[in-house]
């Protein structure tokens, strides 16, 4: 595979392109195991995890060395990066610190597509790993990604089935993506 910021160059050209907006904002920093696990540790959060993205300071963090450490990229910095810095509701999470953010996603959502925010936030960034995933020939890897993760899948399901029935530019006119 060719190096990380070659990779994140491509998608972001390909996010422009496909989108209309690409990730400018947005860091990311990665982590071996040893370090993801000081730094959940340190933050609270769940060991288990892959991946978080933090709103307020535009940034994604992912652990090296895991089955799907391209995925967890493509759903961290592009899935949530993209929501946050181009929709008026991901905008809305970035001012908000970390624990207020979490509050909201759990408040009801009224897209029609979801029952929480939670899970509009992991619908829309599940929807960008896969037309990632995609573009960058993952898509089995993306699938196989899926099956791990039931819950996951079903937030998933939820989306497609909107995207299908109405259009990707349909759901991003839902969120208001400017």
């Amino acid at each position: 595979m060719q190096d990380l910021e070659t990779l994140i160059y491509e998608i972001n050209d390909f996010s422009k392109s496909n989108f209309g907006f690409k990730v400018e904002k947005s860091s990311l920093k990665t982590y071996s195991s040893y370090n993801w696990e000081l730094f959940c540790k340190k933050n609270g959060f769940n060991l288990a995890s892959e991946g978080i993205y933090i709103p307020n300071i535009l940034r994604a963090y992912v652990k090296e060395n895991t089955d799907y450490f391209v995925l967890n990229i493509f759903h961290e910095l592009f899935g949530h990066g993209l929501f946050c810095e181009h929709s008026l509701f991901g905008k809305k999470l970035c001012t908000l610190d970390f624990k207020e953010a979490e509050q909201y996603l759990y408040k009801k959502s009224n897209s029609g597509i979801s029952e929480y925010f939670i899970e509009d936030y992991e619908g829309i960034a599940m929807l960008f790993e896969e037309k990632i995933s995609i573009f960058t020939n993952t898509i089995e890897l993306f699938n196989k990604k899926l099956k791990h993760f039931p819950n996951y899948n079903s937030i998933f399901e939820k989306f497609k089935n909107f995207e299908k029935e109405y259009s990707l530019k349909e759901i991003f006119v839902k969120f208001e993506f400017l």
